[in-house]
């Protein structure tokens, strides 16, 4: 079982429900477990997790609407293999939905036994017959709700997102939400400028794009390597960085010599930014 890629997603997502960390940190906590996977079986393991909580609202409409037993009554680790496969039989189109089933009821079985297996074959043999005509909320009398289900959005945002922006421009960022992003990185012009590492990206990676707005941004998509095994990243020429993310530094505009304080840091990302624009000359403190 520890080599299996739904057992370890399921143990990640368990770890980062029932403690503060990061998702991130989660991940960290089982690396090892994660580098022993072949390549496709890592990939559908963080396909898995990563879907699960993105994805999460829609699915659990469907548990809802499915299960015998009240959602808030459901155990912890059989939600999550429910949700796990839900995911897989609505959202991935590669894995047939008997080896999604089947492989959820004997993860239950074994985690928490034979009862917990059967009430989870039920629920999946149900959903995944009946999910495609299954009701959602209704779009006008109840269009939050019916945006939370939709999108899978939570609910609290649904609403403000219709109350400041209406139905039109609020369903617009639901949609854009579920896009899957490029990859982003954020040039370091104390190394090279940005055209030389573009050229230095299309050896490991595909559709090579200047960002539209970042003046220091890349984007890129299907690396052939873990972005930790490019030859770039080893050589510090780049961190991965969104674009929004970049262009908080643009507008500060830090210059050589200036003392900084960057009062909300987290993993040091935008402190980067600011020190590399300030061609580490000056001070900056970061809390």
């Amino acid at each position: 079982m520890a080599s299996d890629p739904r057992h370890i997603a399921l143990s990640v997502l368990l770890a980062w429900h029932h403690s503060s960390n990061t998702l991130d940190t989660s991940l960290e906590k089982h690396s090892e477990q994660l580098a022993q996977l072949s390549k496709s079986d890592r990939g559908l393991c963080n396909a898995l997790i990563f879907g699960v909580l993105r994805k999460r609202a829609s699915i659990d409409w469907i548990i809802r609407k499915f299960s015998s037993i009240p959602f808030e009554k459901i155990h912890t680790p059989p939600l999550y293999i429910l949700r796990i496969a839900l995911f897989q039989i609505v959202h991935m189109d590669r894995i047939p939905v008997f080896a999604a089933i089947n492989t959820s009821v004997d993860l239950a079985k074994k985690i928490s036994g034979k009862k917990t297996g059967n009430f989870t074959n039920a629920v999946l043999r149900k959903a995944s017959q009946d999910f495609t005509t299954m009701a959602l909320p209704d779009p006008v009398k109840d269009t939050a709700k019916f945006m939370a289900v939709h999108y899978s959005l939570p609910l609290w945002l649904s609403k403000r997102w219709l109350r400041a922006y209406g139905v039109e421009q609020a369903r617009k960022l639901g949609r854009q939400i579920n896009t899957i992003p490029q990859i982003t990185v954020r040039t370091n012009t104390l190394k090279i400028n940005r055209a030389g590492l573009a050229q230095k990206l299309c050896r490991v990676a595909q559709n090579i794009q200047l960002t539209d707005h970042a003046t220091q941004g890349i984007c890129f998509t299907s690396p052939s390597i873990p972005i930790q095994e490019f030859d770039a990243f080893k050589l510090g020429l780049f961190q991965v960085q969104d674009e929004a993310a970049q262009m908080v530094t643009q507008f500060l505009a830090p210059e050589p010599g200036e003392t900084i304080l960057d009062a909300c840091a987290g993993l040091g990302g935008k402190t980067g930014h600011i020190a590399q624009i300030m061609e580490n000359s000056g001070r900056i403190i970061a809390v």
